[in-house]
């Protein structure tokens, strides 16, 4: 893993810190807008807002995870390997069997 792939991941680990920080916060906020009577309604929808921008740092992060996981170009991977770390780092989901009709 090159410094600036470490930079990165160091940084969205920031990244995800923070959001988590700003969804507790939003999560303690909005029983405190309700029992005062005020609408809650903005409020849920900065929540689901950032619990979405959580999942795309994520994502991206896992993502940047994986690819640091891949062998250098030119060089030969299995699929099995290849779908193993995709699974592992929840990038794919795991295999499930189908019932026959």
């Amino acid at each position: 893993m090159t410094d600036q792939e470490r930079k990165h991941l160091a940084q969205a680990d920031r990244h995800i810190a923070e959001c988590k920080g700003h969804i507790a916060n939003q999560e303690e906020v909005i029983p405190q807008l309700a029992q005062r009577g005020q609408l809650t309604l903005w409020a849920e929808d900065m929540l689901d807002a950032l619990k979405g921008s959580l999942r795309a740092v994520m994502n991206s992060h896992r993502f940047h995870r994986f690819m640091s996981h891949l062998p250098t170009p030119g060089c030969a991977i299995s699929i099995e390997i290849y779908h193993g770390l995709a699974r592992e780092l929840c990038l794919v989901p795991a295999k499930t069997e189908r019932k026959a009709p």
